[in-house]
């Protein structure tokens, strides 16, 4: 299979976002079913996007759909999909916290670990603990912007000019707007940062950015498999749009060889006419890729690993 680095080659994202548009207008068309119509729909694209929690899920959903001949319409991989494990953590990392302003011995590895964080109690550092621990736990009660959440992070904002430790709590969209961004899939490990900064352990604030761009930072260091399973769907759909072989597949990229050969066998068993699966696979194609080169822009270049930029291209 043809692959070429993407930072050398011409499809970049706006070839890529200008592709899919000319492939909605082709699934528009009469004679196109409705359901594919419908799986068409429900593509990565804004709100469907690669740091959301559940994103390689949201790719099966559309997987499934095309192998069942049906469009299985999920939350996973969008905006405001919070999972129990999130929510769960979020709320262990505030008990952790609270732990820490009652002054009690810490019981669990998790509370030695924040307590270790934190370091000598300060009154600046207890009012940022405060304000850590209202904050999250609001934000797990309402798990989405509202009025009440708004208002306890205003509260904390009014007196952030006071304490130097808050107003690094606030830095970029601060604590509270940050984790209302909808995607989030980095969110517990920002909440860390959070609290190695009230405790000094480190200073760089650039890693508390909460917009989609800045959680993708880290992707290919914290979250590698995302990443890798998102190449091997890439690969396993050119490969069917390229009329490649699944030996193939084994053969040139035996460590994703599970991941491409599943969305490979998922579009080959589709029942859709070849005209329409052809058209529908390119777009999945297009748009997934469009998300994995937004990840390759805005990621650490450092903690990439030989391959990750090498992307497989589709032949007309």
């Amino acid at each position: 299979m043809k692959e070429n680095d993407i930072w050398k080659q011409d499809a970049n994202e706006k070839w890529l976002a200008d592709r899919v548009q000319q492939l909605d207008k082709e699934l528009k068309k009469p004679g196109v079913p409705v359901w594919v119509q419908d799986v068409s729909g429900i593509m990565p694209g804004w709100g469907f996007e690669i740091h959301c929690k559940r994103w390689v899920e949201g790719l099966d959903a559309v997987l499934y759909s095309l192998r069942d001949g049906c469009c299985y319409r999920t939350p996973f991989g969008r905006y405001g999909d919070n999972t129990a494990a999130s929510l769960n953590r979020m709320e262990e990392l505030a008990r952790a916290v609270q732990s820490y302003l009652d002054a009690n011995a810490p019981t669990t590895i998790l509370e030695k670990e924040i307590h270790a964080t934190l370091g000598e109690p300060t009154n600046e550092k207890r009012q940022a603990c405060q304000c850590f621990v209202e904050i999250v736990r609001k934000y797990v009660e309402e798990q989405a912007p509202s009025d009440s959440f708004n208002a306890v992070g205003e509260k904390w904002r009014k007196q952030a000019e006071a304490n130097p430790l808050l107003k690094l709590v606030f830095t970029g969209e601060g604590l509270d707007r940050g984790l209302c961004d909808g995607g989030g899939y980095w969110a517990e490990n920002r909440l860390l940062t959070v609290l190695r900064i009230i405790g000094g352990k480190q200073t760089d604030t650039q890693d508390l950015r909460g917009s989609c761009n800045y959680q993708l930072r880290h992707v290919f260091r914290d979250d590698r498999e995302r990443m890798q399973i998102t190449k091997g769907y890439l690969l396993g759909i050119a490969a069917y749009l390229n009329r490649d072989q699944i030996d193939d597949l084994r053969k040139d990229f035996p460590d994703l060889s599970g991941y491409s050969i599943k969305a490979y066998t998922c579009l080959s068993r589709s029942k859709l006419d070849e005209d329409n699966k052809r058209l529908i696979a390119e777009k999945l194609f297009v748009t997934t890729k469009f998300w994995y080169i937004r990840a390759l822009i805005f990621a650490v270049k450092e903690e990439l690993q030989a391959g990750d930029t090498l992307l497989p291209e589709i032949t007309p």
